[in-house]
């Protein structure tokens, strides 16, 4: 059979102490659900700024809720949301389909480089830069 491994020494292993993640066998995993419902990856798949600027005037929730979700962006968590919006100088609970033309823009910006500083650095905090929220968010949580 196509993409069996038949190696008797190999191992799977899914340690997940919270019990919260889950483990899928599928056939064709870009086309089935989960994977199938997520949104753009912004280091992978970012679209074009006009067609960002169109999936945001769509949104009536919180900006922040909106980068959120998964099937609008796939990937971004809280603290990354956050930082997105300090840069943008974004409110959180503003409404994407009130936000302006530069704001989009400047959202759209900003998604892309805290994306790309973060991974650019394998997510080592100690290497952000220093007018990262997440420098001052995490003070005493995390040794930098």
């Amino acid at each position: 059979m196509e993409g069996t491994h038949t190696d008797p020494g190999a191992e799977v292993v899914f340690v997940d102490g919270r019990r919260m993640g889950r483990v899928r066998l599928c056939q064709d995993i870009k086309n089935e659900p989960p994977i199938s419902t997520l949104g753009f990856d912004p280091m992978l798949s970012m679209p074009s700024l006009q067609d960002f600027a169109t999936k945001i005037r769509k949104r009536g929730n919180p900006v922040k809720s909106l980068l959120l979700d998964q099937t609008f962006s796939a990937g971004v968590g809280n603290w990354v949301a956050d930082e997105i919006l300090f840069h943008s100088r974004i409110h959180p609970e503003q409404k994407p389909n009130s936000l302006d033309e530069d704001q989009i823009k400047g959202l759209y910006e900003k998604m892309q480089y805290v994306c790309q500083t973060a991974v650019g650095v394998d997510g080592d905090a100690s290497q952000f830069p220093e007018g990262w929220l997440f420098k001052h968010r995490w003070v005493g949580i995390i040794r930098m």
